[in-house]
C-alpha cells in the first residue's frame, strides 16, 4: 500500500489486516497485473463513483496520458459505455489514448474551446488529473449541474486560489477523490467490480514490460 505505510518496495511486510483483500482462487490475472490494479485502477473507480459516472455520459479526463488517466478512459467507456474525452500534453498521444477508449482527444493547452464547440452546453463530469494548472478551465468544461472530480495534482499553481461565488459556474459540483481511503474495506468492493469486468472481457490491465529488481 502507498501513503502512510512504509513498505511499498519491500520484498516483504506486515500490514494491518483492514489493508488486505482477498482475491478469488480463480483468478486470471498475474500477480504484477494484479499489483497494477488498487492504485490507478482503484482511483480511477472511485473518482467516477464521487461523480456519480453513469452509463452514457459523457467524461472529459483531464491528463489522459497519466497513469490513473488511462485507467480512467479505460473504466469510463468499457463498463460505463460514457463518450470520453481526452486531454494530452502531446498530440502524439492521439493514437494510445484511442486505443485505451477515448473518443476525442484535445491537445492541451487547448481544450475548452475545441470541447464547447462539440458539446456546447458542457459534459456531465470531469475528471481533473493534472490539477490547479488547468483546474479553473476544466470547470468551464462542465455543463450546468454536471461535476469536477479532482484527484490528480501533477502540477501546483504559487499562490493558487479559487473563489467559489464567480469561478465555479453555477450549479456545477465540484467533489474530489483521495487515494489515501482505499483501505480493504472500501477497495474490497471496487476490486471486485474491477475483476468481474476483466472476466467479462470488458476490461484488460496493459503494464510497462520494464521490471525492476529489488537486488
Amino acid at each position: 500500500h502507498h501513503g502512510s505505510i512504509d513498505g511499498t518496495h519491500a520484498e516483504y511486510v506486515v500490514v494491518p489486516v483492514g489493508s488486505v483483500v482477498p482475491i478469488p482462487d480463480d483468478c486470471a490475472l498475474s500477480w504484477r497485473q494484479l499489483a497494477a490494479l488498487p492504485l490507478s485502477y482503484g482511483t480511477a473507480a472511485g473518482s467516477l463513483d464521487a461523480m456519480d459516472c453513469r452509463e452514457g455520459d459523457t467524461v472529459l479526463i483531464r491528463g489522459g496520458t497519466t497513469a490513473l488517466g488511462l485507467a480512467a478512459i479505460s473504466l469510463a467507456k468499457h463498463t460505463l459505455n460514457c463518450t470520453v474525452i481526452a486531454s494530452s500534453r502531446r498530440a502524439s498521444s492521439t493514437e494510445l489514448l484511442k486505443q485505451t477508449g477515448a473518443d476525442v482527444v484535445l491537445v492541451e493547452p487547448q481544450v475548452r474551446e475545441p470541447l464547447r464547440q462539440l458539446y456546447p452546453q458542457g459534459v456531465d463530469c470531469v475528471l481533473e488529473c493534472i490539477g490547479e494548472a488547468t483546474l479553473k478551465d476544466s470547470l468551464r468544461c462542465v455543463r450546468p449541474k454536471g461535476v469536477l472530480c479532482q484527484t490528480g495534482a501533477l502540477k501546483h499553481v504559487e499562490n493558487f486560489s479559487l473563489h467559489v461565488l464567480g469561478e465555479i459556474p453555477s450549479s456545477v459540483k465540484v467533489t474530489c477523490y483521495e487515494s489515501d481511503g482505499l483501505t480493504g474495506a472500501v477497495l474490497a468492493p471496487l476490486l471486485e467490480r474491477l475483476l468481474n469486468a476483466i472476466q467479462q472481457g470488458k476490461l484488460s490491465i496493459p503494464l510497462d514490460p520494464t521490471e525492476f529488481s529489488l537486488a
